[in-house]
């Protein structure tokens, strides 16, 4: 049986994978990577330092995608878990990823397929569902409202990920880092036909990107 690792946007999603008996292991990669610092220049590591001091930090944030209605639940430590579930590949045979269309999606996407393309074989299958709508659901707002069944449906059209994927996701991720919304701007005048590319319906100019 092929060994599926699952890495959602968040923990009510991969509740939802786990009661529709998709099999595999589950994880997440669910960063605020809106709010809060986010510089260019770091590596991941340097990154990761300066995102756990922020999160660690006094806010009047809630952080549902980590903890929903549990406390004890640590996002900072959670950063440094998600990537050595990820790291650990052999466990596992192909990669699925599951995230939707808003900004705190797509903002973690273009993160994660950055990250993946720099601490992965090359050759380690991974694929993407990433929606932004679902039949008989007019006002669908994410996968954390799909039932079991409804979620289970989407296995199936998972789509892989190749090298055009992960150039413009890394071109969009250094964009976003950059002090100035210049980079974007210029990124939305070039080719990204890897993904679709549209205005975000959560900010004015970052480009939400989804997989056609």
């Amino acid at each position: 049986m092929r060994r599926f690792l699952h890495v959602a946007d968040g923990t009510c999603t991969t509740r939802t994978i786990e009661a529709a008996g998709i099999p595999g292991a589950c994880s997440i990669w669910a960063d605020p990577l809106y709010d809060g610092s986010v510089p260019g220049g770091l590596n991941d590591t340097e990154l990761l330092d300066v995102r756990m001091r922020y999160l660690a930090g006094p806010t009047d944030l809630t952080w549902a995608a980590w903890a929903g209605s549990d406390p004890s639940l640590d996002p900072a430590n959670d950063l440094r878990q998600w990537r050595a579930t990820i790291e650990r590949h052999e466990s596992y045979d192909e990669l699925i990823l599951w995230f939707e269309h808003d900004l705190f999606d797509q903002l973690n996407l273009i993160q994660l397929l950055t990250w993946i393309r720099d601490y992965l074989p090359a050759a380690k299958p991974v694929s993407l569902i990433c929606i932004g709508s679902f039949p008989g659901r007019p006002d669908f707002k994410g996968l954390g409202e799909l039932t079991p069944d409804e979620l289970a449906s989407l296995l199936e059209t998972r789509q892989p990920v190749s090298d055009p994927h992960y150039e413009v996701a890394r071109r969009a991720w250094r964009a976003f880092r950059e002090p100035t919304p210049k980079a974007l701007d210029e990124l939305r005048q070039d080719d990204t036909s890897a993904f679709a590319v549209s205005r975000s319906s959560h900010h004015s100019f970052f480009p939400g990107i989804s997989v056609d």
